[in-house]
């Protein structure tokens, strides 16, 4: 799989996203408990700021630990290295967008999300910007 569909995403984005690709995968199970981990920092963050958009962070949560998931053990390297991306992007609080600062934080999160999902051809997990 080429590494075209980052070029579909906007500079920030893409800057960050090339970075993460350069990590090592840690392996689906460890990449689960980060994205459930960062879930459960947001749902704090929720508790005291109603603002942040809880809706879409558990839509991004539950969109990687699917792509996490429908990776099998014969995927190719450059398949888990664009679903790392999407998981560690949406882990990064401070990425293009403070995934905090506004009800619009998490947006950037599913701009590379989505790309990711449609670059696997998981386009049933894509998720709308409102």
């Amino acid at each position: 799989m080429s590494t075209e569909w980052l070029n579909e995403l906007p500079d920030k984005e893409r800057s960050i996203a090339v970075k993460l690709m350069d990590a090592q995968w840690p392996g689906g199970e460890a990449l689960l408990r980060e994205v459930q981990s960062y879930l459960g920092h947001l749902r704090e963050l929720h508790r005291q700021d109603e603002t942040l958009d809880l809706t879409t962070a558990e839509q991004l949560s539950l969109g990687c630990t699917k792509l996490i998931r429908r990776l099998g053990s014969d995927a190719p390297f450059s398949a888990c290295q664009a679903v790392m991306v999407a998981a560690r992007y949406f882990v990064l609080e401070n990425d293009a967008s403070d995934d905090a600062a506004s009800c619009l934080g998490l947006d950037d999160d599913v701009e590379v999300f989505n790309a990711v999902a449609k670059r696997l051809g998981h386009t049933d997990l894509t998720i709308a910007i409102i």
